[in-house]
């Protein structure tokens, strides 16, 4: 999602996927110290790897059945074991045996493990960097820790044991392309949007939320009810479209999207906002072909309007039309970050880009998605759990560790892993409301 300022780091350690000849090598580096750990891949392999990931989580999403309170033990297990299964199917494609040591030698000694119960209250998350191109590699998924032998994962405590195993239920996660090492390559970075240093999602008064539904999920039907609960804080633009909307159809839907997410100074009915949008909030279905990461196709709608598909080729080439008749998008805040709720945003493929965390690198300082198809009940509950974090005065990268932990906590439920960040995770709100923190 675009490139951090060395200057601007500050990671507890950088782990770097790298090309040398024709293998794939992972780079651990430390205090200006590069480990280099050899992988079983070729670079060319990275692609299906990734790719069949990308199925073998949807068997972790099956074995919740769709539920968002997890009160049955079996089913506990069954999704904690799915999970595990990816991570270890991970390391077992990238590393022998020395060399997955290695790597776990490294982590150890960098990150703090809570083995007896995870993570104690008010923990502070470490900042992890990650570099790698197009994010071949889900490190989130990787088990950082070594687990040893384990029973049934069949209550709280030990479910929270085994998830604080994972990177990324252990870290804030920040991805970051790779830096160029020639003139060559700096021209091509030249060309792809970094990221906006402005950390700052303005809510002086409240925060400005333009909201993107398909109202006949029942998720988006929860999502709204709870930013309208928060209406002493968020100042909500939407839902759109709804039956009110004039002018929406087939044709007119993907310009009309565009043109909300590109122009986030004015609002749906074309009125001009006084505070530019801060935060885009989509909560869809998006359906996604497993044989072609980039046949992307969202939903949008209500009831009585729609609901409307839109692939990603409509609105690639309806924010083409908008940028070239609107070029300065100039406000008075940085863009906006978007939270795409919808299931398999976060899906990346070599072949599929570029996917959608690359569509909004240049009208959006952030995305938030998800790697696989996210029930509706455990989308609205990260949903709620994060803009509290949020708005409380946590950064974004935080906040979503936190609803990572609130759904463990609260709903013995793991799925949240599977919720992604590219981009600057130290975006926080400029007026924090402490108070809304439990």
């Amino acid at each position: 999602m675009g490139i951090v300022d060395v200057i601007d780091r500050g990671a507890a350690f950088r782990i770097i996927l790298m090309q040398i000849d024709e293998a794939a090598v992972i780079g651990l580096e430390h205090d200006g110290c590069l480990t280099k750990v050899s992988t079983k891949l070729m670079w060319s392999q990275l692609e299906s790897f990734r790719e069949v990931l990308a199925e073998q989580l949807l068997f972790a999403v099956r074995a919740t059945r769709e539920l968002l309170h997890l009160t049955n033990s079996s089913e506990i297990d069954k999704a904690a074991s799915a999970l595990e299964k990816v991570g270890s199917n991970i390391m077992f494609d990238l590393f022998e045996g020395p060399d997955e040591e290695r790597f776990w030698k490294f982590v150890h000694r960098h990150l703090s493990y809570h083995p007896d119960d995870g993570p104690p209250v008010a923990y502070e998350p470490l900042l992890v960097e990650v570099e790698a191109p197009n994010e071949l590699i889900p490190f989130g998924l990787i088990p950082a820790f070594d687990p040893g032998k384990r029973g049934p994962i069949d209550n709280l405590q030990k479910l929270r044991r085994f998830m604080f195993r994972f990177l990324g239920m252990a870290a804030v996660i920040r991805y970051v392309e790779p830096m160029p090492h020639s003139a060559d390559d700096a021209n091509e970075f030249d060309s792809l949007a970094s990221i906006d240093q402005d950390r700052l999602l303005l809510n002086e008064g409240k925060l400005p939320i333009k909201f993107f539904q398909d109202g006949t999920l029942y998720g988006a039907t929860v999502e709204c009810e709870f930013f309208h609960d928060m209406a002493s804080y968020i100042e909500l633009d939407g839902p759109w479209p709804r039956h009110t909307d004039a002018g929406v159809d087939e044709e007119t839907i993907a310009p009309k999207l565009a043109e909300a997410l590109w122009r986030s100074s004015q609002r749906f009915d074309g009125s001009d906002r006084e505070l530019a949008d801060q935060i885009h909030h989509v909560s869809c279905h998006c359906r996604v072909n497993p044989k072609l990461a980039a046949d992307y196709k969202l939903t949008l709608g209500s009831e009585t309007c729609g609901p409307f598909e839109i692939s990603l080729f409509e609105l690639k080439a309806a924010l083409h039309q908008v940028r070239k008749a609107h070029p300065k998008s100039a406000t008075p805040s940085g863009n906006p970050l978007i939270f795409l709720n919808a299931c398999g945003s976060s899906m990346s493929s070599p072949r599929g880009l570029p996917t959608f965390p690359r569509t909004f690198s240049a009208s959006h300082r952030a995305v938030i998605g998800t790697e696989t198809k996210i029930p509706d009940q455990v989308a609205a509950s990260i949903c709620e759990a994060f803009y509290v974090s949020l708005l409380g005065g946590s950064t974004a990268g935080q906040s979503l560790h936190h609803a990572r932990w609130h759904l463990v906590d609260f709903h013995h439920n793991p799925l949240g892993i599977l919720y992604t960040l590219h981009g600057d995770p130290g975006l926080r709100v400029s007026h924090p409301i402490p108070l809304l923190l439990p």
